[in-house]
């Protein structure tokens, strides 16, 4: 889209209905490139995903955009197929670049809904360490294809995302796959910086179980239990925790990086540290382990982390008793930063963009 909206950009006179019509679009695009930056990559939900995406964005176009939008990202193989961006002189709204490599205690929350027919709502939290985001409920229990629902990140390689494999092959032609897609849908939401993301897996559906992907060698420590995970890497820190337990996969190809837990009917809760808030993985997994977990009838879930309690009755979720969301959004959504760099004036920033 962006090299096709860049030659529009670039060979269309100035000031034409062209030439305006595609810099708004591009100037949308790349707002979206800055909101979901994290350490040089684009890591989270999204609608179409292939293995290959999945486990290396570093690999993709995005960091290349990244880098001649925002000098954020870095070269690699596309950068080539970015031509009409680079002879041109479109340049993304200075504005845009608050967003993009936060530090110290600067967070981001944007919601939005997107799609034909408002076809998915899309929650986005990060700090200058982690990011986590999450389709809130995109088709809940119904069929999958290639929606990656829920994202944990680190950097381009220290990641956690969770699925119903599609698949038995792990690396067959299924559409979803094994890792790309989910063969069965949960209901995903999130606040803040932790989502919670309960599964019922329909009969007809082969595989009984769901799992994650946690590649242990891309963190610089961790600790687990029999039913939690805590990573670091970095000072950033990714919680995981399930219903019904996590085993590792001791075998094979995704020896150490699959994270199975067994059933049709379960409660996965993946967290990301706030900046300051743990100081080492032992400390993570303690909060992990803490956290309480109660499935009721289906479709009703109760999760209390601490002073916060999350409860998801009807396809939505109630924080402390106050409804979370207020989807459905415009594309462009809403947007708050806080911290004390964010600005600088110092004051946390909430606005809404391409209001029209």
């Amino acid at each position: 889209d962006i090299m096709g909206l860049a030659y529009l950009y670039d060979l269309t006179p100035k000031g034409s209905s062209l030439h305006e019509k595609a810099k708004k679009a591009l100037d949308m695009l790349a707002f979206f490139l800055a909101v979901n930056e994290h350490k040089g990559n684009i890591m989270t939900s999204f609608g179409r995903t292939y293995e290959r995406e999945l486990k290396g964005s570093y690999s993709t176009g995005m960091p290349s955009l990244l880098y001649l939008f925002y000098n954020a990202g870095y070269m690699n193989e596309h950068f080539r197929a970015l031509v009409p961006v680079i002879v041109g002189d479109y340049e993304p709204p200075k504005e845009y670049e608050r967003y993009v490599r936060l530090s110290g205690d600067q967070e981001l929350i944007h919601q939005n809904t997107q799609g034909i027919n408002q076809l998915v709502n899309l929650y986005l939290y990060k700090n200058s360490r982690a990011l986590l985001s999450t389709a809130v409920g995109l088709r809940p229990y119904g069929p999958g294809y290639q929606e990656n629902v829920v994202q944990a990140t680190l950097d381009g390689t220290a990641q956690v995302f969770i699925n119903h494999p599609g698949e038995v092959q792990i690396y067959g032609n299924g559409r979803p796959g094994f890792w790309a897609g989910n063969g069965c849908l949960p209901l995903a939401v999130q606040y803040r910086n932790i989502s919670i993301v309960e599964y019922h897996i329909i009969d007809e559906k082969l595989l009984d179980y769901t799992h994650a992907y946690v590649p242990l060698s891309e963190f610089h420590s961790y600790r687990m239990s029999a039913n939690s995970i805590a990573l670091e890497k970095d000072g950033g820190y990714i919680g995981l925790r399930a219903l019904n337990g996590i085993r590792m996969q001791e075998e094979g190809p995704c020896r150490r990086r699959e994270f199975i837990s067994p059933g049709r009917d379960n409660v996965w809760v993946l967290k990301v540290g706030a900046y300051g808030e743990y100081q080492d993985v032992d400390e993570l997994l303690r909060d992990m382990e803490q956290i309480e977990i109660v499935a009721e009838d289906r479709g009703k879930v109760l999760v209390t982390n601490g002073s916060a309690h999350y409860v998801i009755e009807n396809d939505s979720l109630y924080v402390n008793g106050e409804k979370a969301h207020n989807y459905p959004l415009n594309v462009a959504g809403k947007l708050e930063t806080t911290g004390e760099k964010r600005r600088r004036d110092g004051q946390s920033h909430n606005k809404e963009i391409f209001r029209k």
